[in-house]
């Protein structure tokens, strides 16, 4: 995870000129792919061994992560949470809450990480709504907030949001790819 907080700090915060595009299904922010292994042979059993791994390397404490450890279904679903250190007054020490799905089949799996929820203390807001809001220019500003520090404030949470979920289907993948020695 200190590889994370060092991408996290490095992403740009302050886009005012473009919108953050993040992967949308069903107007639900949603980082999803099916990965498909050079060697089909590969057990699911192995997969979500592999899945397990990089939980337990990924997360402080893998236990309390895991909400479904299904062996029977190869299915595994966390959820997970990133305090969010960025220099930015308005969203330093707040938490991005997810939920991260693994389901694996013989050669093949599918990751989504999805769910992201804003949580400062106050109150929590669940982000796929208000990324519709923020695209169409109709988010909420704060007491005393200028538009242009409301602006960066959205667009540096939507740029966490969009490097968090990239950063994790590719740590996951790596992972996987590692344990079983193939190549996706």
């Amino acid at each position: 995870m200190k590889t994370l907080l060092a991408l996290l700090l490095l992403t740009p915060l302050f886009g005012f000129a473009q919108k953050v595009q993040l992967p949308l299904k069903d107007s639900v922010i949603v980082f999803e792919e099916i990965v498909v292994l050079k060697d089909s042979s590969v057990k699911a059993d192995k997969i979500f061994s592999a899945a397990q791994t990089w939980f337990t390397n990924t997360f402080k404490n893998a236990k309390s992560v895991l909400q479904v450890n299904d062996p029977g279904q190869f299915k595994l679903i966390g959820k997970g949470t990133q305090v969010i250190t960025a220099p930015t007054a308005r969203i330093a020490g707040t938490k991005l809450n997810y939920s991260i799905s693994i389901d694996a089949k013989d050669g093949r799996y599918r990751y989504r990480i999805y769910n992201f929820i804003y949580n400062n203390g106050t109150y929590e807001n669940e982000m796929s709504p208000a990324y519709s809001n923020y695209l169409h220019d109709q988010y909420k500003k704060e007491p005393l907030e200028s538009q242009r520090v409301a602006e960066g404030r959205i667009n540096a949470l939507y740029n966490l949001i969009n490097s968090l979920g990239k950063y994790l289907g590719t740590s996951l993948k790596k992972s996987i790819d590692a344990s079983l020695g193939d190549t996706f």
